[in-house]
């Protein structure tokens, strides 16, 4: 079975709050993807120890340039529960400013992103959230106080 992994967004795919996932894949490889597909769910690459956190079902796959998202895909990429819980936004998506505002990250990908596979799936069989996150919290705890 394939693998996709959410290492960056993990957490809002877990919250159920991601239902899109943009990857700049090459188009050899993204066409091996089809609509119907059931595919695993992997927290990072499992060649770099990522474990599996569910699957997912393809609903459609396109090549899209990032200007063509919809703002509802703000959500649906799991920004806005990343914006609710800026504890989780990971360093790749903080701006050079250092703002943690996911809208502006959203706005601004949109506006110079690279055309790239925009994958919209259903979550099926994902590990509850606090399974995965709960030391982690933990741990973001014991090391910022």
């Amino acid at each position: 079975m394939k693998i996709i992994s959410f290492g960056y967004t993990a957490a809002p795919l877990l919250a159920g709050r991601k239902t899109i996932t943009r990857r700049e894949w090459k188009d050899e490889y993204a066409l091996k993807f089809h609509p119907g597909e059931i595919v695993q769910a992997y927290d990072k690459q499992p060649r770099f120890g990522g474990k599996k956190i569910g699957e997912i079902r393809i609903s459609w796959i396109i090549k899209q340039s990032p200007l063509l998202m919809p703002d509802s895909d703000y959500e649906e990429e799991g920004f806005a529960w990343l914006d609710e819980n800026p504890e989780f936004i990971p360093k790749k998506f903080i701006l050079k400013d250092g703002t943690r505002d996911m809208q502006k990250y959203f706005r601004m990908w949109k506006m110079f992103g690279e055309p790239c596979w925009a994958i919209k799936f259903e979550p099926l069989n994902l590990l509850p959230f606090d399974s995965i996150f709960t030391s982690r919290n933990s741990l973001l705890k014991e090391i910022t106080v």
